[in-house]
């Protein structure tokens, strides 16, 4: 075959992320939506973020797990994205946020991770504390009580 028959290949790209894209939101099977988000994650594409933001709604917690990786995997442009979950009112999507900033490692999130240190649910306080941990920023320990 000669260079010239093949197909596009930025064409084939945009189809293949066009299914997972879809595939990622409305499959039936909670494993096809997790492996959807994982494969576009490899693109290593910011453009991916929204669709990763949506997917921490899914109701199947590996769907959300997988998204919250996606998110970590994007890093800092996707920081301000989830600083803004932080007050979400679903706790479980607290709780990814908070998770996806402290391993992002983002110092714009201590404030707003502090914060969740009061959240109504318990899951979401030690989201929070644990991230805090991972960010090791000392003006989130109240001066420095909690690392002694």
């Amino acid at each position: 075959m000669s260079m010239s028959n093949l197909p596009d290949t930025d064409m084939l790209m945009g189809e293949a992320v066009k299914g997972l894209a879809t595939r990622a939101l409305i499959a039936d099977d909670p494993l096809t939506r997790k492996h959807a988000i994982y494969m576009l994650s490899m693109t290593g594409n910011p453009a991916c973020a929204d669709l990763f933001i949506r997917a921490l709604h899914d109701p199947e917690k590996a769907v959300r797990f997988q998204a919250m990786c996606a998110l970590v995997g994007i890093g800092k442009p996707a920081s301000r994205r989830l600083i803004e979950l932080l007050r979400d009112p679903d706790w479980k999507i607290r709780y990814r946020a908070a998770e996806a900033l402290g391993m992002i490692e983002d110092k714009r999130a201590v404030g707003p991770l502090i914060g969740l240190l009061s959240d109504e649910k318990d899951h979401v306080r030690y989201m929070a504390a644990k991230s805090l941990g991972m960010l090791k920023d000392l003006s989130a320990g109240l001066g420095g009580r909690l690392w002694q």
